[in-house]
Order: structure tokens, then sequence, then C-alpha cells
């Protein structure tokens, strides 16, 4: 499943169609690599003066309210069509 993982404010349902998206319109040029080969071909870059530091984590109801909201977008386009189909 394409994500793209440079929109983390938007939802991971968008993360989803954007990565599906850029994936369609890459043609031939899309790749597929093991994730090994991924972490070399592209190593992990930090973020800008954090030092290397990781973010805190968001309390648990943030993270099981932004997955309701997901999980309620997906289980519309399931009603709607049947088949949740990314643009």
């Amino acid at each position: 499943m394409p994500v793209e993982i440079t929109i983390p404010n938007e939802g991971f349902t968008q993360a989803v169609r954007v990565g599906v998206r850029e994936w369609k319109n890459a043609g031939d040029a899309g790749k597929l690599y093991p994730i090994r080969e991924a972490w070399e071909l592209y190593p992990a870059v930090s973020v800008p003066n954090t030092s290397g530091r990781m973010p805190d984590l968001p309390a648990e109801s943030e993270i099981v309210k932004a997955f309701e909201i997901e999980a309620g977008k997906i289980k519309a386009g399931i009603d709607k069509t049947r088949i949740f189909i990314y643009p």
C-alpha cells in the first residue's frame, strides 16, 4: 500500500490516496524495493533543529480519536461504493 509520508497532518486516508495516485503516475519509473534495500538507497533523514530527538507521542486519546476519524472515512467509502477505491 503506497502511503505519501510528506503530508502527516492530512490523515492516513488522504496519505494513501496521494500515494496511490503518485504510484499510478510513476508508470514504468515506479519501483518496489525490499525494505532493507530501500533503507540503503534512501537513508533516514533528521528533522532540522531536533538534535535527533524523537518527538513526544500524542496522548492515547488523541491517537484513538484520529483512528476513529480515519476509520469513519474508510467505512463511508465502503458504504458508498461497496468497494473502497482510491482515486
